[in-house]
């Protein structure tokens, strides 16, 4: 008997309890009926709208969204972006040097050997003549 008391998993006896005895039988089964029968249970899902908006199946989700952006008129807030300018056409690098404000001197020889690299990746003199004019 002494083992059952003292073993840590055995049952209280509501009966034998100080503090039971101080409560009515009316007020235990108040109680009782108090206790929830959903204890432990999930909280329940949000409920969903009674009317839910038709979608056209055959038509993209993408391009109802930007029906929808076309059918609202813009507002002032909405006017964020300026229009687009349009760009002056990209000079060649031939017009933008004859406008520079810098002056490239280049001596007389260098420009010669200018010249003679130009012709050959023109194929029009062959590198050995060119290697002997340079010379």
């Amino acid at each position: 008997e002494e083992d059952d008391k003292d073993h840590p998993y055995t049952f209280v006896n509501f009966d034998e309890s100080l503090y039971d005895s101080i409560l009515n039988e009316e007020e235990e089964e108040k109680r009782m009926d108090r206790r929830s029968f959903i204890m432990n249970r999930p909280p329940a899902p949000a409920p969903r709208p009674a009317c839910l908006p038709v979608r056209n199946e055959n038509t993209p989700y993408i391009v109802q969204v930007f029906q929808q952006k076309a059918a609202q008129v813009p507002s002032d807030c909405d006017k964020m972006y300026c229009p687009a300018r349009k760009h002056a056409p990209c000079r060649s690098h031939a017009a933008m040097a004859a406008y520079s404000a810098v002056k490239h001197n280049i001596p007389a020889e260098q420009g010669g050997l200018i010249c003679l690299q130009k012709q050959v990746r023109k194929a029009a003199i062959p590198a050995d003549e060119a290697h002997g004019r340079m010379k």
